[in-house]
Parts: C-alpha cells; sequence; structure tokens
C-alpha cells in the first residue's frame, strides 16, 4: 500500500499530501500487525503519473492510497508465504477499508484542513506562475481540438474561447481554431501537469508513464501565455459551432474530401463498405469547387462520377458526410487549376481493407487491443483477430493486410515463407514495437535493431555498487516519453499531416536502424528528440537520427514498420492515424 517511493511523487502535489499519506498509514500498518499479515510501502510504486487512479486525487486536494492484494488465483494458491486463500484475501481487503475509515475518522480535522489550505495554496501557486495561460491551436482537424475541449470539460477544467485571432510570441492564432486555458484557477496543478514537458526529475524510476501532456498527445499546437497577452485576448462566451455539413452538388464531375481530419477514415471505410469507387491523390493539386479554387493535399481523397459507382451515389455521400461529420467537397471539373487532374494515374484506386490482426498467446494484448479499439471504434473497420499457433489453417488470400504488434512470435512451421508469398502476391504487412524483430529475422525489413546488450554498453559499470543497480537500469529504460520525429509529409504514410515533425510516444529502449534512402524510411527522429518525459542522455543520444518508420516494398507489396505504437492506451490521437494510412493507402506506396 501507499505511500509510495518518497521520491517518487508528482512535483505538484504538495508535502502535505505526503505527511497525511504517511499518517493514514499507520493505522494499516496497526491492522496488519495485529493480524500478523505481511506487507510492504515505500516501494515498487510512484505517485507521479496523475492519469493513475491513486494520484490523480492528489491533484484535487484529495490524498489519493493504492491498494494491492495478491491474488489468490481462484480457490488456493501456494506462494513463498505459504498457502494464499480467497478468503483471506476478501479479510485483507476489508481490514484495509475498516483501516481507512479509522484514519480518516482520526484526522478529520487534518483532511479538511488539507482540503481547504490546498486550494489557497494553489491560487497562490498560480498568481506567482511565469505564465498565465496555455493557448492550444489546431487550424485543420476540428475533431482533435474539440476532443481537447471535452477532455478539459470532464476534468472541470475552465477553458476560454477568442473573438479575435490572438498573438503570441509573433504568431498569430486564428480564434476559431484556438483555445485559451487561463491557469488562475482550482485545477492550476493538473493543468500545469497536462502541459508539461518536464525532463529532468529528481528520481528518473517511472513506472511506465514520465509525461501525460495532452497537446503532445493530440497533435496540437501549444504555447505558453504570459499575463499582458492574457490581458489583450478579446474572448467570448460562446464556443464556435460546428460547420455545417453542406449537401453535395447533385452535377458535380466529382467528389472530394481531404485526409488531415481525424475522422476522414471513417468517412471512407463507411463509404467503401456502401460500394462506393474512390481514389487517392498522390500529388497536390488545385480544384475548382462549389467553395471556389481551393488547394487539396496528397492524400485527399476522390470520388470520380465517371466510374461506376452506386446508383444512389449523392444520398450515400451526403449521408455518410453528415454521419462521420466530415465535409464532402463537390468538384466542377476534372481539370485542376495546378497539380494532377482528376484522371491522372497518380489518383490511385482505393482497395477496401481486410485486415488480419494476430493475436493470442505471446501478443501483447495491450497492443492487440488498442489496434482492434481504433479500428472498431473510431474508423468502423471490421477486423480478424487470428491466434498465431493458428496462422496457418487461414488462408491469406482473403486478407489485404496482416498486422503484428509486439510480443514474442513463434510462428508455426512454414508461416513466414507463406506470409512472404503472400505479400509478393500484393499483400501488406504492418508491424510495430518489437514485433519488427520478426520482421528482421525473416528479412521482411531490411533494419537492424538493438540488443538490451546494446542499450547497457552505452553505460558504465566500472563503479556499480549491487545497492545501486536498481537505479543503473531504470537509467536504461524510456518509461513513456515523448520524442519527436522529422517525417515526410508527401509519404503516403503521413497523408493527412501538415507539419514536418511528429510527437511518438515512446515505451521502449528498443531501436531501430536502417541505412535506407529517406522513400523507405520516411520518419527519423530527429537530432534532439526528447520532447518531454525522462530518458538519460545516453539512449537519448543514440536514439536520434534512428528509424522512427520504414516502409520497404517487396514484390508487388510491401512491409511497413512502426518503432513505436501509434495507439497507445487508445488516447494518441496525434498517431492515431498511421494505422488508418498503412491500411487505406499502402497502394499509393510503390
Amino acid at each position: 500500500f501507499q505511500p509510495g517511493v518518497p521520491s517518487r511523487k508528482n512535483p505538484f502535489t504538495p508535502e502535505g499530501n505526503v505527511r497525511l499519506t504517511n499518517a493514514l498509514a499507520e493505522y494499516y500498518v496497526s491492522a496488519f500487525d495485529s493480524q500478523k499479515q505481511l506487507y510492504f510501502s515505500q516501494e515498487g510504486f510512484d505517485d507521479f503519473y496523475y492519469g493513475k487512479g491513486s494520484s490523480y486525487p492528489d491533484a484535487q486536494g484529495s490524498i489519493g492510497v493504492l491498494f494491492e492484494q495478491a491474488s489468490s488465483r481462484g480457490h488456493l494458491q501456494d506462494s513463498i508465504n505459504g498457502p494464499l486463500a480467497f478468503p483471506q484475501t476478501i479479510q485483507n481487503q476489508f481490514t484495509m477499508s475498516v483501516a481507512v475509515f479509522d484514519g480518516a475518522m482520526a484526522n478529520k480535522a487534518a483532511l479538511l484542513d488539507y482540503q481547504h489550505n490546498f486550494y489557497k495554496e494553489t491560487a497562490e501557486l498560480a498568481s506567482q506562475d511565469d505564465n498565465a495561460a496555455y493557448l492550444i491551436h489546431e487550424p485543420q482537424d476540428s475533431w482533435r481540438l474539440e476532443k481537447a475541449r471535452w477532455v478539459l470539460t470532464q476534468h472541470n477544467i475552465r477553458y476560454q474561447q477568442p473573438r479575435e485571432d490572438i498573438e503570441v510570441n509573433d504568431t498569430v492564432y486564428k480564434a476559431n481554431s484556438t483555445l485559451v486555458v487561463p491557469l488562475a484557477q482550482p485545477q492550476y496543478r493538473l493543468i500545469k501537469s497536462l502541459f508539461s514537458t518536464q525532463q529532468d526529475f529528481a528520481d528518473n524510476t517511472f513506472y511506465d508513464v514520465s509525461n501525460f501532456n495532452l497537446p503532445l498527445a493530440f497533435d496540437l499546437t501549444f504555447a505558453p501565455m504570459s499575463s499582458r497577452e492574457l490581458r489583450r485576448a478579446k474572448f467570448t462566451d460562446n464556443s464556435p459551432s460546428p460547420a455545417p455539413i453542406v449537401p453535395v452538388d447533385s452535377d458535380a464531375y466529382a467528389y472530394a474530401f481531404e485526409w488531415h481530419h481525424y475522422k476522414a477514415p471513417a468517412l471512407l471505410q463507411e463509404l467503401l463498405d456502401k460500394g462506393v469507387a474512390a481514389r487517392i491523390a498522390t500529388q497536390p493539386f488545385t480544384a475548382a469547387t462549389t467553395q471556389g479554387n481551393l488547394s487539396l493535399a496528397a492524400g485527399t481523397i476522390v470520388i470520380p462520377r465517371g466510374v461506376p459507382q452506386p446508383q444512389a451515389l449523392i444520398e450515400l455521400v451526403n449521408a455518410a458526410a453528415v454521419d462521420v461529420g466530415v465535409q464532402v467537397l463537390s468538384l466542377s471539373s476534372g481539370f485542376t487549376r495546378t497539380g494532377i487532374d482528376i484522371g491522372s494515374r497518380s489518383m490511385v484506386p482505393v482497395k477496401a481493407p481486410k485486415a488480419l490482426l494476430v493475436g493470442g498467446e505471446g501478443v501483447s494484448p495491450y497492443q492487440a487491443g488498442e489496434v482492434w479499439h481504433y479500428l472498431d471504434t473510431q474508423v468502423g473497420m471490421p477486423v480478424t483477430l487470428v491466434e498465431q499457433r493458428h496462422l496457418d489453417n487461414v488462408s491469406l488470400h482473403d486478407y489485404t493486410h496482416v498486422v503484428f504488434v509486439g510480443g514474442r512470435y513463434d510462428l508455426p512451421e512454414g508461416v513466414d515463407e507463406t506470409l512472404t508469398d503472400w505479400v509478393r502476391a500484393g499483400g501488406t504487412l504492418v508491424g510495430q514495437t518489437s514485433a519488427l524483430r520478426l520482421f528482421a529475422r525473416h528479412n521482411w525489413l531490411d533494419i537492424k535493431l538493438s540488443s538490451r546488450q546494446d542499450v547497457a554498453d552505452l553505460f558504465s559499470d566500472k563503479t556499480l555498487t549491487f545497492a545501486d543497480r536498481s537505479a543503473h537500469n531504470a537509467q536504461q529504460l524510456v518509461a513513456g516519453a515523448v520524442y519527436q520525429a522529422d517525417i515526410d509529409i508527401s509519404h503516403p504514410l503521413f497523408y493527412g499531416y501538415d507539419a514536418p515533425q511528429l510527437n511518438l510516444f515512446k515505451t521502449s529502449n528498443m531501436m531501430v536502424f536502417s541505412n535506407a534512402s529517406p522513400t523507405v524510411v520516411p520518419a527519423r527522429y530527429t537530432d534532439s528528440p526528447l520532447v518531454a518525459g525522462f530518458s538519460a542522455d545516453p539512449v537519448a543520444n543514440e536514439i536520434a537520427g534512428s528509424v522512427a518508420v520504414v516502409a520497404e516494398a517487396m514484390g508487388r507489396g510491401r512491409v511497413i514498420g512502426f518503432t513505436d505504437d501509434p495507439q497507445f492506451r487508445g488516447f494518441w490521437y496525434g498517431t492515431n492515424k498511421l494505422m488508418s494510412n498503412a491500411l487505406f493507402m499502402a497502394e499509393a506506396i510503390n
């Protein structure tokens, strides 16, 4: 039970919280001592990550406490302390619950005083902060900005909507695509954590997350605002209404929608499900539309009317656009003002993906679940899950994509050759995190991966004592930090992105190396890749310039590899689309 490791608390959690946590723990200690039960505290767990249930209350003027009871795995289990029975686990939970009530009642006055003073101290901290607010901005994708708005609301964080454009640090931000979060409010501590880019910590040991910056996760631009900039800004009490979806023109030559919107993959999936034929613009173009001449980026989806389409095409397009919330444009001609024409060979037909996701024993259930969750809930794409031990019983010709997430793989005999032949015939193989070791082993990707020893060799152990080995090993880990990569936004895997850098969430010190050209490696970590969270300098320096994303042709197919997990915990919305691009845009990789 908590308190956790004293040096591993969130920097915005006051010391008064620690004192009360220790005071309450005296009652747990007394209760378990009286029963001669074994327990431990102040080791193994931290109080850093506010996204954890026992740490979140610490940002709210409350005392969050974690209790963990070892499982009996059913009725009875042998343990190093002898047999552990199910009734005993219940007894321990009950004992702890009563002890919590006893401790809370005995410390009632102190708890109430702490809560009262917590918000007074919070207000003082906000008044002393060098910044007065944070600005969040996203000009292209209203969905991710709206999602940030929703998260702030859920946590009682007040934000303001600009009435006029805002200038911050010589940059002008459009009012309707900007939010401002003032720091002078009760949730100051939580806000500071949600916008933190801290890289140096008193204790560098983390459970699994060392940064949880909201704008970085959602791929939103953010910037601190001074008190002067905040005073100059004009705000309105009204949030901007979503732009209405305008029906398409029934006489249009073709229809199109851009790929930068988060829900664009969902719109494409819905249209493909209805039998609509669509094409990917692999180069930018300027088209005449009912809204005037518009410049459309590579990755724009075009629905030509000059190819066989469902009879109710117009009704299908309008209904899908409203359902998903993405505007579809009406193009008046196949001749574009600049760039490729609608009939160009650079307009690549879209094949409806039929994805197989490998799961089962040895495969990370977290990562498999994240991919399934994203495709199911955000894209509306059905996915077939197959255990790796059954892959030899599957007809791969029924699928366009096979996805391997992190895990330990021992494929049935002959499956590697079958997969190789399937890719050469036009299939797309997608892998992420430790699955890339499988890809390298079978030469599906021409890459080299770091080993544990490679990472260990970055640190000297000549003077290492036995007592310091845990801290030494922690230095070698990347326990949930944000890294930045240079990306090629003209590459199909990065359609829908408009900035030359992308923030990726890294949970492993695994590094991928390749000497291939940028057309094969469209994303490499920058020269100074660490953006937020902890990584020891030797690790961050070694990651610099290494591979973040790789895509190699193999026969008529291709193999795609992501060093990191684009779907981390289902909320890293800034990189979700990489999986959609691997599925929908694969045919454009040649």
